[in-house]
């Protein structure tokens, strides 16, 4: 493993988990490349985390499945890795 694969991975493992099927995930819209438009509190999506950055890969980075949601309190997105149930 190279050092931006580690970096990455490092990030992924300090997210923290979401219980969330492997169905339920597939059926969430991928906004890989965005952010999606229409927010509202509680939305979801997933997003493959250093998809669409080729310096990132070119390094020998792995892109990773991040499940995103708009958080009510703060304003902010909230990042989860996924966890099966």
């Amino acid at each position: 493993m190279n050092v931006a694969d580690q970096k990455s991975l490092d990030f992924w493992r300090s997210l923290p988990p979401m219980r969330i099927t492997l169905r339920e995930a597939l059926a969430l819209p991928e906004y890989s490349a965005s952010n999606p438009t229409g927010a509202y509190p509680g939305k979801r999506w997933r997003r493959h985390n250093g998809a669409h950055d080729m310096g990132f890969q070119a390094a020998g980075g792995v892109p990773r499945w991040i499940i995103c949601e708009e958080v009510p309190e703060n304003d902010k997105i909230g990042r989860y890795r996924p966890a099966s149930e």
